[in-house]
């Protein structure tokens, strides 16, 4: 993806027509999805995250509008009954509804960013719409037109909100084997050397959505983050997703290391969700000198690429994301399971005799989900200093919240 000005960006987003396919047919020529665990009809594409959405800091009255909005359409749907399936590139279409709230957001933030009396408010709203443009780009998939259009907006907008934000905060560009990477550098001060964790995010989430976690949690202990789009993703699309998942974190790390004096060597951690995780553990395995600690949340590193019945829990879009990233289609289903295969990292020999020293916090919950506990304790067997956590909530939003409570304490003592 190629950053453009902020100038004229609108003319740019809100063109009137599209030519590209319509989100839920991009990786994904099925014609019917399949239907929710219950057996119900799918009425939606997309997940409706609306615990997660309401933790980051969304009006949630405001999202529930746009949503109301969407499903009240009387457009033409690609697929009859799914909600989120509006083709065209106004009222109804998921990407123009939600990036319609987004501008509006940014259109007050813009309005009093001169003000420097009004710095609080114009964060909030840079934010609100940086996180809005995220939402229209949701699933940020690779070829999706108008979802790129919102994941630049995405990107201006999160400049802007970061610059509100005390202490240092940069763009680094970075050369990788596979291609240059792109990652978002934040620390409380750039004149002193600091400890610094390394986000490994997922396919869900873009590299911009823990700038919370970093205000709230790292900043006022001191600790610097760098977060990047996991490869084929948000502004890493360039760089192929390939069994060698830490490609671009390995590369990244020795440019930390030899450019970012502020950032202190020896107090490096890492946090990875979910996929993330796999791409974690090569960086961990591989580099494991370099890495202080490592907790790992919800992680998938092996089953759900092996067990195709464990596979079977996964959404259409889960699919529709995986495959997108490999370059192939839903509709493959068949030829797509061998190849899930190599990224397991136990099928590739990657953590066979491998017993490191690096304190390890491995995260697991009791909701059903594709991350199994079988991954979380072959995960957490690589080093001789793991804990392992299994956490119980009544609600998405709770969960989310001891995890970052846990995490942060778990962290300040031994980063």
């Amino acid at each position: 993806m190629t950053e453009i000005s902020s100038e004229n960006l609108s003319e740019v987003l809100f063109k009137p027509h599209r030519s590209s396919l319509e989100t839920s047919f991009i990786s994904n020529s099925v014609d019917e999805l399949l239907p929710n665990r219950d057996g119900s009809p799918r009425r939606w594409f997309r997940d409706l995250h609306r615990d997660y959405w309401s933790w980051m800091g969304l009006d949630i009255l405001e999202i529930q509008k746009v949503v109301s909005d969407i499903a009240g359409s009387e457009n033409k749907r690609t697929r009859e009954g799914v909600l989120d399936t509006v083709y065209e590139y106004g009222p109804g279409n998921w990407v123009y509804e939600f990036s319609m709230l987004a501008e509006k957001h940014a259109s007050h933030a813009r309005s009093i960013e001169n003000d420097p009396d009004a710095r609080e408010e114009a964060f909030k709203h840079f934010r609100l719409a940086y996180l809005c443009y995220a939402l229209a780009s949701y699933p940020h998939l690779k070829g999706d037109e108008m979802a790129n259009h919102a994941l630049l907006m995405n990107h201006v907008n999160y400049k802007k909100a970061a610059g509100y934000v005390d202490g240092h905060f940069e763009i680094i560009k970075f050369k990788s084997e596979a291609g240059e990477g792109t990652a978002y550098v934040h620390t409380p001060d750039k004149n002193q050397c600091l400890p610094c964790v390394i986000i490994c995010g997922n396919y869900v989430n873009l590299a911009t959505e823990y700038l919370r976690f970093y205000r709230e949690n790292l900043y006022p202990n001191g600790v610097a983050m760098i977060t990047l789009d996991l490869p084929g993703m948000g502004m890493n699309s360039n760089i192929p997703l390939t069994a060698n998942t830490g490609v671009l974190h390995e590369a990244l790390l020795d440019y930390v290391k030899e450019n970012l004096p502020y950032i202190n060597r020896m107090h490096i951690g890492i946090i990875a969700q979910r996929f993330g995780c796999n791409c974690a553990t090569h960086l961990l395995v591989s580099r494991s000198s370099d890495i202080r600690v490592a907790c790992m949340i919800a992680p998938i590193v092996n089953d759900v690429m092996v067990d195709p019945e464990l596979l079977k829990l996964a959404s259409p879009i889960q699919r529709t994301s995986m495959c997108n990233r490999m370059g192939t289609d839903a509709a493959e289903w068949e030829n797509l399971i061998p190849r899930l295969q190599t990224f397991s990292v136990k099928r590739q020999g990657l953590i066979s005799g491998v017993k490191l020293k690096t304190p390890m916090l491995v995260v697991s919950s009791d909701r059903k989900s594709i991350s199994s506990i079988g991954d979380a304790k072959l995960l957490g067997g690589i080093s001789e200093n793991t804990e392992f956590m299994e956490l119980k909530a009544n609600t998405a939003f709770e969960l989310f919240t001891k995890v970052i409570d846990q995490v942060s304490d778990w962290l300040k003592e031994r980063l």
